[in-house]
């Protein structure tokens, strides 16, 4: 098989380093080398559906799967065509059979001559069910119930990271802590003293009154 190539004039039509949309239809040729120096090709077989890219992805892309349908002789021809070819190079060789692909228009919705790059855009989906129910879903999903069990068994690695980490968030809590708690208790201190002076006050100036309303009498 050889392309992209002008089937009827044997040459070829477009160069992919100058049109990067060069394309043609894929083929088997026979080569014909004689005593020329330009081998001719001569051509036997014109695959329907198969195009030639530039790239591997851009002739599947490009490529329809109609070759590859039981209503085809397509797939029998390249099957028996690279049969002959296999058997011809290799020493020992071992071989397989393709089924052909099954076309029915009430289980897909692409016919054989669809483009593969048409399927890809679809997501390869024959049909979307618009029908949805969320409490369905979640019906058909919830469990009615969930456990499980699983084994500890620390390290000593892991017993001392741990002591570490407590003990490290126990000095930092402290650090933070201990300045507030010390300014509290001065406070209370603070608070004790005055209201100690105030009643020592209030009681020397009663008796002061009291030794004034004496020495009147």
């Amino acid at each position: 098989m050889i392309g992209p190539r002008n089937l009827e004039s044997r040459s070829f039509i477009c160069i992919c380093a100058t049109d990067s949309d060069c394309k043609s239809s894929i083929g088997i040729y026979d080569i014909d080398k004689s005593w020329s120096l330009n081998p001719t090709y001569i051509h036997r077989y014109t695959a329907p559906g198969l195009i030639a890219g530039c790239s591997s992805t851009d002739s599947m892309m490009l490529s329809t799967l109609e070759c590859y349908y039981s209503n085809s002789s397509c797939l029998s021809i390249l099957m028996n065509y690279t049969k002959q070819r296999y058997y011809f190079n290799v020493e020992h060789p071992s071989w397989f059979d393709v089924r052909p692909l099954i076309y029915d228009p009430t289980l897909s919705r692409f016919p054989p001559n669809s483009p593969i790059l048409t399927i890809a855009k679809e997501i390869m989906i024959e049909r979307w069910n618009l029908s949805f129910s969320y409490s369905r879903f979640y019906e058909s999903c919830a469990p009615n119930y969930c456990t499980y069990s699983e084994r500890i068994r620390p390290t000593i690695v892991e017993v001392i990271i741990k002591s570490v980490s407590m003990i490290g968030g126990i000095i930092l809590l402290l650090r933070l802590v201990t300045p507030l708690l010390i300014k509290f208790i001065f406070f209370l201190l603070t608070k004790i003293n005055m209201r100690q002076e105030q009643q020592q006050q209030q009681q020397e100036e009663e008796e002061e009154e009291q030794q004034q309303q004496q020495g009147n009498y």
